[in-house]
């Protein structure tokens, strides 16, 4: 079936010609093993469906693990051990204005800019996918941790751990006074709080739609460092099933390539007379 449908991609010129390039295919040979074979090979191909179906249900235990966990500690509904005491909550406005953070845009990074100054650095753009991660250049805006969030089409919330990167002008970015604020924390509390929100592409995130809109939970300083850390398990642990479950399919991808075009042969047991 995949050389029949790789022989119509290939083939077809017009939607006129369909019918054609299809009698065409159906008269490709098609290898066929034994049966016992074709079975064994059905039977190894459904032990790595199995392993993709297993992981995909690790990697959502793990989300929602996650999920759970940032619904108690980053609203103060659980308490890690050794900490107390009421938290306060301010606007991102007040924050701005006691200091505690600054907001900021990216900067305009076409594609010719990119074709001129090729190279290495992170470029973060508005996009959820793969955490807004556009492309690479050869110049970058930071080196250091930040939170950045998309202003065109969604709003989310992204840590930055501290590498050279840059952020497009359809990103905003929150620079933390760090004896106040845990870059980590915030983030998540952000993420958290803009999961309740309804952002689409007419109703833009800019700064000053973010500075008036979350209100924030804060603990002590310590207490958000430790808050931190557990979310950031959590974190390691999806990343782990993610990767895993990316292995598996690729494993059965090229598995696929060698079983079902005979490059490669599988033993089978032969009954006896």
């Amino acid at each position: 079936m995949q050389l029949k449908q790789g022989c119509l991609h290939r083939s077809k010129k017009t939607s006129g010609q369909q019918n054609l390039t299809i009698e065409l295919c159906k008269k490709l040979p098609l290898p066929l093993p034994s049966i016992p074979e074709q079975k064994k090979i059905a039977q190894i191909l459904s032990t790595w469906d199995q392993a993709i179906t297993a992981t995909e249900r690790l990697l959502e235990n793990s989300q929602q693990r996650k999920k759970g966990l940032m619904q108690q500690l980053l609203t103060g509904q659980k308490r890690l051990p050794g900490f107390e005491g009421e938290w306060e909550e301010f606007l991102i406005a007040e924050l701005e204005d006691k200091g505690w953070l600054k907001l900021g845009r990216g900067k305009v990074i076409s594609k010719k800019d990119i074709e001129n100054k090729p190279g290495q650095y992170p470029i973060y753009s508005s996009s959820v996918k793969n955490d807004g991660l556009m492309g690479a250049y050869g110049e970058f805006m930071f080196d250091e941790e930040l939170i950045s969030w998309s202003v065109d089409g969604g709003g989310n919330f992204f840590y930055r751990p501290k590498h050279k990167f840059s952020v497009t002008n359809v990103s905003g970015y929150m620079r933390l006074d760090i004896d106040r604020l845990s870059y980590k924390f915030l983030a998540e509390q952000l993420a958290y709080l803009h999961e309740r929100q309804a952002f689409n592409y007419q109703t833009k995130a800019h700064p000053s739609v973010i500075r008036k809109l979350y209100r924030v939970k804060i603990p002590s300083l310590r207490e958000q460092q430790k808050i931190a850390q557990v979310l950031a398990v959590t974190d390691a642990e999806v990343a782990a099933n993610q990767v895993r479950l990316e292995c598996l399919k690729e494993e059965k991808k090229a598995l696929m390539h060698q079983l079902l075009t005979g490059k490669r042969r599988v033993q089978v047991e032969t009954e006896a007379a």
